[in-house]
Parts: structure tokens; C-alpha cells; sequence
């Protein structure tokens, strides 16, 4: 496998499936190649799909599952025969085949489901944002809007820029319109249940809430305050770190509102970022 292939192939377990197969399957689709080492069809089947994988550039993600090592990978996703191809979409499978496929054939098959221009350019957006220059990835979502006025990734990412930089009424104008669109919605709908904390933290006095704090450093509903405070100033890993410290004292606080909050959170700053990763980790080994 070249350098090149090797971007766009994946091995996948039980462990990382979540993250690297259903979450990035909301950014685009991702082709599932449940295989074993023993199995003479997946041999053949393997470098059809790691050749067409450099030939599409990152239209699609390839990963690869041995089922040998992730039986109850195949066991969930029912998996009787391989080689079994199973493609994912907004974290469902939507299509799939058994057995080994032509290259034509394989060809046609992702074909039918690969990003439009518009979609790679969404993907595009996605990587400026990450990379920190968000003009850029503001711009090109406007773009996106201004070809397609009813694009749901275009909206949801105007909507999400807006609400991390305090533009509450904007987020809410851009993430109510994905209500009416197909895609993003559950996201969209998540982001507009933090508005409320957005709006507390507005209401909040954050020097306010510190000074209270140390008086009484026990005072839960104040340290939510503070949080949503932190929050709405963008000082998120602060506000991360007060959440973790009600759950750390009532995990149960407000029917586990910290807890609900953070995962909100990590709505905001994307799934797969490392503040959400890091936190969503410690969040993990505190509950459990």
C-alpha cells in the first residue's frame, strides 16, 4: 500500500469503530471491509478496494475490520459471510455487498454514494476550521449556501461558528433552519439545547461567581454558573474543567446536569477534536 493509500485505509476494532467509523461517517461515507486472514476472496478483494480508495482521493473512507480479532463486531452488524462490504452514512449502514466485486463493479457501487463537489468542499471547510482559520472556512461555507441555499453541513457549521463566538441569535436563525432539512439535525438540535447555558453564562457575572466560589466552594448551583459564564466567553476548557468538578462532587447534581452539558459541549467543538476527546476521557473514567 503506498503513502498516498494508506491516508485513506484504515484498520478498525471494536475499540476505535465509533469514532473512526460511525462519527466519520457523518462527514462522509465510509466503507466497511469485514475481512479475515484466512479468507482467499478477501485477498482478492482487498487490493481492488485500497487501488479505488487512491483513485477517489478521500471521497470515502476504507476500513478494514479483521473479524478474527473483532468477532462481536461482526456479530453486532451481522456479518455471516466474507468478504462483506458494509457502507456508512450519518452513522447507519446504508448499503453494502457479499463477496468479491470487480473493480467496475466496486467502482459503480461507491460511485453511487461518494460526495457531490459541494460535499468536498464542506470537507474542505472542515479542515480549515481545525487548522484555526476560520475566515477562510466561513467563506467557503457561504459559498456552499449560495449554490446550494438548503445544505444542512453548510448550515450546521454557520451555526455552530456563530454559537462559539456568542452570536446567539444568530446560531439559533442558522441551526432552526436545518430542522426542516434532511442530515445534521440531531446535531443541530444539540447544539440548540446548549442556548440556554449560553444564555445563563450571559446572564452570569464570571468575577462574580469566583468570589463567590471561594466563599463557599461547595455552592454547585454557582460553579454551573460559572461554567455556562466561562463558556460564553469561549473559555472552554475552563468551563470543562468546573463541569467535571460538580460531577466529581454530585454526579447527580440537577439530574446530571454537568454531565448532559459536557457532552453538549463536545457537540460544539466537534465530536472528534482533542479537547473532546481528552475530556470525554476523563469524563469516562470519573462516571465509571
Amino acid at each position: 500500500m503506498s503513502e498516498t493509500t494508506a491516508r485513506f485505509v484504515i484498520d478498525v476494532t471494536q475499540a476505535n469503530f465509533r469514532a473512526d467509523v460511525l462519527q466519520r461517517s457523518r462527514e462522509l461515507p465510509v466503507l466497511v471491509d469485514f475481512w479475515a486472514p484466512w479468507c482467499a476472496p478477501c485477498r482478492q478483494l482487498s487490493p481492488i478496494l485500497e487501488k479505488l480508495a487512491e483513485e477517489f482521493k478521500g471521497a470515502f473512507i476504507l476500513a478494514k475490520v479483521n473479524t478474527e480479532e473483532n468477532p462481536y463486531l461482526a456479530l453486532d452488524y451481522q456479518v455471516r459471510s466474507i468478504p462483506h462490504g458494509m457502507l456508512f452514512r450519518n452513522e447507519q449502514p446504508i448499503d453494502g455487498f457479499v463477496g468479491v466485486l470487480g473493480e467496475a463493479q466496486a467502482r459503480a457501487f461507491l460511485q453511487r454514494h461518494c460526495p457531490t463537489e459541494l460535499d468536498r468542499w464542506v470537507a474542505l471547510a472542515r479542515e480549515k476550521e481545525q487548522a484555526g482559520d476560520d475566515e477562510s472556512a466561513q467563506e467557503l461555507y457561504r459559498k456552499i449556501l449560495s449554490l446550494d441555499s438548503r445544505h444542512p453541513a453548510a448550515f450546521l457549521a454557520l451555526g455552530r461558528s456563530a454559537l462559539r463566538a456568542g452570536r446567539q441569535d444568530q446560531a439559533k436563525a442558522y441551526l432552526q433552519e436545518i430542522s426542516s432539512l434532511t442530515g445534521e439535525s440531531d446535531t443541530a438540535s444539540r447544539l440548540l439545547d446548549l442556548l440556554p447555558f449560553f444564555e445563563e453564562g450571559l446572564a452570569s457575572d464570571e468575577s462574580t461567581c469566583r468570589e463567590a466560589l471561594r466563599a463557599t466552594p461547595e455552592a454547585l448551583d454557582v460553579r454551573y454558573r460559572h461554567a455556562a459564564s466561562l463558556a460564553a466567553h469561549q473559555k472552554y476548557r475552563e468551563a470543562l474543567e468546573e463541569l467535571m468538578t460538580i460531577i466529581a462532587k454530585d454526579k447527580r447534581y440537577r439530574d446530571e446536569i454537568a454531565r448532559k452539558t459536557m457532552l453538549l459541549l463536545f457537540s460544539l467543538l466537534g465530536e472528534r477534536s482533542a479537547i473532546s476527546d481528552e475530556y470525554r476521557q476523563r469524563l469516562a473514567r470519573t462516571l465509571y
